[in-house]
C-alpha cells in the first residue's frame, strides 16, 4: 500500500514539519468540517479553498450509488424476503424466535449486511463454527446475495478503477463549494492526497483508502504529543493497524509558558491531566478561580445553553454591519458548547428546529401522519391496531382530516381521551363515545351532576360526532393505504403510487401551504419519481422500516445542521479558531466518569461484534483491524479530545458536568478531582426564585359569585382555584386514575345513602356496593377487573370501618365531606384549615374580599397536588413529584 503516516507536534505551526513540503500543494481531506474551518483559519494561504474539503465529501462522491436511496430500498427488500422465505411460519423454535430477532432488528441486520460489503469480507475466510446463531444466520444471508446474480448486483459496490477516475471524482468534490476556484483546482499536485485527523473510521472510509492507496500516495495525519503518550496513545493504537510505519514528529514539544494568556490555566490544566495520566506529579496544582459548574440535570444545562443562544440571537438582530446576513447565529454565541454526552441537542431542537438543517418532511405533521398510521397497521389483522394514543393524536393533529379549524379534532380528543383507556382500535374507540352519546341524551338531572366532573361528559353532542367522523375517516384512509399490502406483488410501488396521488392533491391546494412546506413537497414527489418504479414485493414491516428513505426532500446543498452544542469530535479543529484573539469561551460539558468513559453509540450494528471481526475470520485484513478498534478507542479519544482542547485553547475555558443520569447520579470526572478543581451549583438555579412565578388576571369580569367550595379552592391553592372555578366553573377529572378515584367516592357516597336502617355486615354492605357499581360503571367504560376489586374493595372498607350496629341517616357534616371528597378526591379532615366549613354566602363575601384587588394567583405545592384535576398542565405538580407527592 501507498500510505505513509506522519505526526505533528503543534497545529499552530503545521507548516513547519519536515513533511510539509511533501503536501503544501495537494488535495486536502479534513475528519470534518470544523477542521476544515479551523486549518483555513490558521492560515488561509497555506489552506486555500480550493484544496481542503472534508473526506465524506470526497466518499460521497466515490460511492453515490451506493448511498442512493433506490439502492438501499432494494437492498432491504431483498434481504426481507430472504428472511421472510426462510424462517417466517416455521414450527421451529430456534428459527421462529431468530425471525423475531430479525424483523424487530432488520435495520441492524440491513447496516451489518452493508458493513460486510464495504469491507468486502470473503466468505471462505469466515470460521463459522465460532459463531452464534445469529451470526451464523446473517453470514448466511450474505453468502446467498454473493451467490445470486439477480440479487448481488443491488449490493455492488463500484469501485474507481483508474487514477484518471479518481482525479476527476476529487476535482468534483474539491470545486463543489467553490466553482470560483476551478482554475486554482487544476493546479494541485494529484498524486498524493492528504487525509487529516480521522480517528473513528467506517468501513466505506477503510475501503476507499484501500482502493485511493492502489493509485495515488496516502498521508495519514493526525496530532501527537510524546508528553502525553498515555493520552495520545489511543491514536497510535488506531493506526499502527495500517501495517505502515508511523513517522513521529521530531520537534520540540508544545509547552504552556505565558503565566499572563487568558488561556494559562487551560493550557497548565491539560498538562496537568497529562502528568498525572503518565503517573508524574503535576505542575500545577494551584487551580484557584478555575471551577466546574454542576448542572443538575440534562434539561437545566439546556436551559442555560438557550440563554446564551438567546443573547446571540439578539445580537444578531442589532447587528448593523454589511456582512450580517452571512454570520449565522453561533457566531455570536460568546459561549462555544463542546459536550461528551450530545443528548442535550434533542431538547434543544425542539426550541430552535431551524438551527439543525432543513426540517424533513416526515418532521411535519403531514409525514408524522404517514408514519403513525403506519406504526398502527396490523398487516395480519389487516386493520389499525392501536398501541399508543400518540399515533392516533399524531393523525388528528396532521390536518389531513376534515375539521372546521385548525385543531378542532385533536382538542376534542383530548377531552376524550381518558375514555379510550384499554382500547385497541378505532371501532370500539367509536363505540365507547355512541354509548357516552347515548348516556348523556337519556340522563337525569341527578345523573347530570354525577358526570359532569367527567372531562369526556363535558363533549357536546356535536363534538361527539365530529370525534366519530374524524375516527371513521382514519380509519378509512389507513385501507386505503394499507388494505391487503403484503397480498399485492410489487407492493412498494403500488403503495407510493398511492402516496404520490395523495401528496399531488394536496398540491393542488398548495395556496394554503406555507411557502417553505410547500417546496419540501415537491421535492419529496421528485424524490419519490425518482424510486416509485422499484419492482418490489416485501413485508409491512419492511415498508415501514424504509419509509424514511423514501419520504424525505431531495436535499437542498447548503441546508446543513448547525450543532448549537457539538461533540468531542469537533473540538480539534473549533479550538483552532480561538487563536483570532476574540473574547470568547469555549466551555467543556458533561465531564462526568459516566459521559467520558461511555462509548457515546453501539459499536457493532447487530449481531456483528469485536470477537466476529477478530477471531471469526482468519486472515484478518488490515481494514477489520482499524474498524474494530477506532471503534473501541472512542472513549480514549474523548479524553485525548479534552486535553487536547485545553492544551491549544487560546481563550477562555469553563467546565461543567450534568449530575443526573437515567441510571441515577453522575461523579466528575475523576482526573479533575484528583486536581482538586472545585465544584459549584449553576448560578441560574441559584438565582431562581423557590416558587413558581404566579399567574397574572388583570380582567375582573370573570369573577362572579363563588362557593364554600370555591373558597376551599382558593385556600388549597390560589391556582387551582383559578382553573378549576373561574376558568371551567367546575372540577372535571381528566385523567383514569382520578376518575376512578372519583368513582370510588362517589359510590361510597351512593352506597351510604341506600344502607341507611340495614345493618353494617359484610354480606349486606357488599350486595349494595356491588349493585351500585353494576349502575354506573356504564359512566366509566374504561374500568377494568383489577380497578373494580380495588373499588370495591376500598369502599367496603371504609364503610365498615369501626361501624357497628345499624347505619344512621347522614348528617349535615358528613354530608359536606362527601362533597368535598367528590371535589378534592383527599379528605376533608386531612387539612382542617383549608377545610373549614362555611355558608356559601360567607364564602362568597370572604373570596370577593381576598380578590377585589389581586392580580397574582400563586402556585402552591402540596399532597393535594397528586389529586388536582388540573396537575397536567401545572408545572407545580412536576416539581412536586420529587417530593414523593
Amino acid at each position: 500500500m501507498a500510505i505513509s503516516i506522519y505526526t505533528y507536534k503543534n497545529p499552530y505551526e503545521i507548516q513547519k514539519e519536515k513533511f510539509w513540503p511533501i503536501i503544501s500543494n495537494c488535495p486536502y481531506f479534513c475528519s470534518s468540517q470544523t477542521l476544515v474551518n479551523g486549518l483555513s483559519r490558521i492560515d488561509e494561504e497555506l489552506f486555500k479553498k480550493s484544496r481542503i474539503t472534508t473526506y465524506n465529501a470526497l466518499l460521497k462522491n466515490m460511492y453515490s450509488d451506493w448511498m442512493t436511496p433506490y439502492t438501499m430500498v432494494k437492498q432491504y427488500t431483498e434481504i426481507d424476503n430472504i428472511i421472510r422465505n426462510d424462517l417466517c411460519n416455521t414450527e421451529d423454535l430456534i428459527r421462529s424466535n431468530l425471525y423475531k430477532s430479525f424483523v424487530f432488528n432488520v435495520d441492524d441486520v440491513q447496516k451489518s449486511i452493508r458493513t460486510l460489503f464495504e469491507l468486502n469480507v470473503k466468505y471462505k475466510d469466515i470460521s463459522l463454527d465460532k459463531l452464534n446463531e445469529e451470526q451464523k444466520y446473517i453470514v448466511d444471508i450474505y453468502h446467498r446475495i454473493l451467490g445470486k446474480p439477480n440479487t448481488k448486483h443491488n449490493f455492488n459496490l463500484i469501485d474507481v478503477s483508474s487514477g484518471n477516475d479518481i482525479d476527476a471524482i476529487i476535482r468534483t468534490t474539491l470545486i463543489r463549494d467553490n466553482e470560483e476556484y476551478e482554475n486554482e483546482v487544476d493546479k494541485l499536485d494529484f498524486s498524493t492526497i492528504v487525509i487529516h485527523g480521522i480517528h473513528q473510521f467506517s468501513p466505506l472510509g477503510l475501503r476507499a483508502i484501500e482502493v485511493l492507496s492502489a493509485y495515488k500516495n496516502i498521508i495519514l495525519l493526525f496530532n501527537y504529543q510524546d508528553q502525553y503518550k498515555e493520552i495520545y496513545q489511543t491514536w497510535a493504537n488506531v493506526y499502527e493497524n495500517f501495517e505502515s510505519d508511523i513517522v513521529f514528529s521530531t520537534r520540540n514539544e508544545y509547552y504552556p509558558s505565558d503565566t499572563k494568556a487568558v488561556s494559562y490555566k487551560s493550557n497548565m490544566l491539560a498538562d496537568s491531566i497529562g502528568s498525572l495520566c503518565e503517573g508524574k506529579r503535576p505542575k500545577m496544582i494551584n487551580f484557584k478561580g478555575l471551577s466546574v459548574v454542576q448542572f443538575d440535570n440534562m434539561t437545566e444545562f439546556a436551559n442555560y445553553v438557550a440563554n446564551i443562544y438567546d443573547a446571540a440571537l439578539d445580537g444578531k438582530m442589532k447587528d448593523t454591519s454589511p456582512n450580517k446576513e452571512k454570520r449565522s447565529v453561533l457566531s455570536y454565541m460568546t459561549e462555544k458548547f463542546y459536550s461528551a454526552d450530545g443528548t442535550v441537542n434533542d431538547i434543544l431542537k425542539i426550541y430552535y428546529p431551524e438551527q439543525f438543517g432543513e426540517r424533513q418532511f416526515l418532521n411535519y405533521p403531514l409525514g408524522h401522519f404517514f408514519l403513525a398510521i403506519a406504526n398502527m397497521w396490523n398487516p395480519e389483522a389487516n386493520a389499525m391496531e392501536i398501541t399508543e394514543m400518540t399515533d392516533i393524536k399524531e393523525c388528528l393533529y396532521s390536518s389531513i382530516l376534515q375539521e372546521k379549524h385548525k385543531g378542532e379534532l385533536l382538542t376534542i380528543f383530548e377531552k376524550a381521551e381518558s375514555l379510550f383507556e384499554g382500547c385497541t382500535d378505532v371501532s370500539s374507540m367509536i363505540k365507547r363515545l355512541k354509548r357516552i352519546k347515548k348516556n348523556k341524551s337519556s340522563a337525569n338531572d341527578d345523573e347530570n351532576h354525577i358526570i359532569n366532573k367527567i372531562s369526556y361528559y363535558t363533549l357536546s353532542e356535536e363534538e361527539i360526532s365530529v370525534l366519530i367522523n374524524g375516527l371513521s375517516d382514519l380509519d378509512d384512509i389507513s385501507k386505503l393505504f394499507f388494505n391487503d399490502f403484503e397480498e399485492n406483488a410489487n407492493n412498494f410501488k403500488i403503495f407510493y403510487e398511492k402516496i404520490k396521488d395523495y401528496l399531488s392533491n394536496i398540491m393542488i391546494d398548495a395556496d394554503n401551504l406555507q411557502e417553505e412546506f410547500k417546496d419540501i413537497l415537491v421535492r419529496v414527489l421528485e424524490r419519490i419519481n425518482t424510486i416509485q418504479n422499484i419492482n418490489a414485493t416485501a413485508s409491512f414491516n419492511c415498508l415501514k422500516s424504509t419509509m424514511y428513505i423514501y419520504l424525505q426532500q431531495e436535499e437542498k446543498y447548503g441546508n446543513s445542521a448547525n450543532w448549537i452544542v457539538k461533540n468531542f469530535e469537533q473540538i480539534d479543529g473549533d479550538i483552532l479558531q480561538s487563536i483570532n484573539g476574540k473574547n470568547d469561551i469555549y466551555h467543556f460539558a458533561c465531564l462526568s466518569d459516566e459521559d467520558i468513559n461511555a462509548y457515546d453509540r453501539r459499536d457493532f450494528s447487530w449481531p456483528l461484534d469485536q470477537e466476529f471481526f477478530e477471531v471469526a475470520q482468519n486472515p484478518i485484513d488490515w481494514k477489520y483491524q482499524v474498524f474494530v478498534t477506532s471503534s473501541l478507542e472512542y472513549r480514549n479519544f474523548k479524553r485525548y479530545a479534552l486535553v487536547y482542547g485545553l492544551e491549544f485553547n487560546r481563550s477562555r475555558i469553563k467546565l461543567s458536568y450534568v449530575k443526573k443520569g437515567n441510571r441515577g447520579d453522575k461523579s466528575l470526572y475523576y482526573l479533575l478531582k484528583m486536581l482538586g478543581i472545585n465544584e459549584k451549583d449553576n448560578y441560574f438555579s441559584k438565582n431562581e426564585p423557590d416558587s413558581i412565578n404566579p399567574i397574572i388576571v388583570n380582567d375582573k369580569s370573570a369573577l362572579g359569585n363563588f362557593n364554600h367550595l370555591d373558597l376551599y379552592k382558593y385556600k388549597l391553592c390560589e391556582y387551582r382555584f383559578l382553573l378549576d372555578s373561574v376558568v371551567e366553573n367546575n372540577t372535571v377529572y381528566k385523567d383514569n386514575f382520578l376518575q376512578i378515584k372519583y368513582f370510588e367516592t362517589l359510590l361510597e357516597r351512593l352506597c351510604r345513602e341506600q344502607l341507611v336502617g340495614l345493618p353494617a355486615t359484610q354480606i349486606v354492605v357488599r350486595e349494595v356496593v356491588e349493585t351500585n357499581y353494576y349502575n354506573y360503571s356504564k359512566y366509566f367504560p374504561f374500568a377494568t377487573n383489577a380497578n373494580k376489586a380495588d373499588v370495591i374493595k376500598n369502599v367496603i372498607d371504609r364503610l365498615l370501618f369501626k361501624k357497628k350496629g345499624t347505619f344512621s341517616p347522614l348528617s349535615s357534616l358528613e354530608e359536606d365531606k362527601y362533597e368535598t371528597k367528590e371535589n378534592f378526591i383527599i379528605s376533608s379532615t386531612s387539612n382542617k384549615d383549608v377545610f373549614e366549613f362555611m355558608s356559601d354566602q360567607k364564602a362568597n363575601e370572604l373570596l370577593q374580599e381576598s380578590i377585589k384587588n389581586k392580580s397574582n394567583y400563586a402556585y402552591k405545592i402540596s399532597e393535594a397536588c397528586k389529586y388536582c384535576s388540573n396537575k397536567d398542565i401545572c408545572l407545580a405538580f412536576y416539581k412536586s413529584k420529587g417530593d414523593n407527592f
